[in-house]
């Protein structure tokens, strides 16, 4: 990789359905006998190694491990299960929430502190490095816009193969794109087309384009 930049950061969070009335309101609410809690698997999910790390460092990973009801291989699985009623609560990046209108997410000042950085990089093997390194650029500063004017961010589409110029480092892949070991981001490829822009950084462009214009005008 010849640049990384990064587009935005995730962090952890209790989710629970909107409907709940088990009055989850903290971590040790996780533990009472009355709620059932999914967890990603660590060994295949980021959020699953992030989750680990923030309950060790709060002392809490042994309970909660094996209190837990099942261990998911992505963080999308944990956010089905708790929409479909299989558990209480589980713990999820809140990015992934903005696919759940169902679910709502709690804040726990023990998860906060384990935050995943989500990057670009530029791949050394490009054919195209102005075009891709244009483009990584680009969507870095839509990110940035996104975040300040309330737009939400929307997930890419992942392509996987060969062709691609900008590496994406993500957060919610399972096994498929990491080791079991791994301690770095999940990698995965993207073909650099207009298609792949979510429809939030495409807002965000229109937004900068009216900007520019009405500048332009004065």
């Amino acid at each position: 990789v010849a640049e990384i930049l990064p587009v935005a950061t995730m962090t952890p969070v209790i989710a629970v359905a909107r409907s709940s009335s088990k009055n989850i309101r903290t971590l040790s609410d996780l533990q009472r006998p009355d709620v059932s809690v999914a967890l990603a698997n660590p060994d295949a999910a980021a959020i699953g190694r992030i989750t680990r790390s923030a309950l060790q460092r709060a002392g809490l990973w042994e309970s909660f491990s094996s209190q837990a009801k099942v261990f998911k291989p992505t963080v999308n699985d944990v956010a089905n299960d708790i929409k479909l009623g299989a558990v209480d609560a589980g713990i999820v990046w809140d990015a992934t929430l903005r696919q759940y209108p169902d679910l709502v997410a709690i804040p726990a000042p023990e998860l906060s502190r384990e935050p995943g950085q989500v990057a670009l990089g530029i791949l050394r093997s490009s054919t195209q490095p102005s075009a891709a390194l244009h483009f990584a650029r680009e969507l870095a500063v839509h990110a940035v816009e996104a975040q300040q004017v309330g737009v939400g961010l929307d997930r890419a589409e992942v392509v996987d193969g060969d062709d691609g110029d900008v590496l994406a480092a993500g957060f919610d892949d399972g096994a498929k794109h990491v080791a079991a070991d791994a301690a770095e981001p999940v990698m995965a490829t993207l073909t650099v087309m207009e298609k792949i822009l979510p429809a939030s950084f495409r807002e965000c462009s229109r937004i900068r384009q009216r900007s520019r214009g009405s500048s332009l005008k004065r």
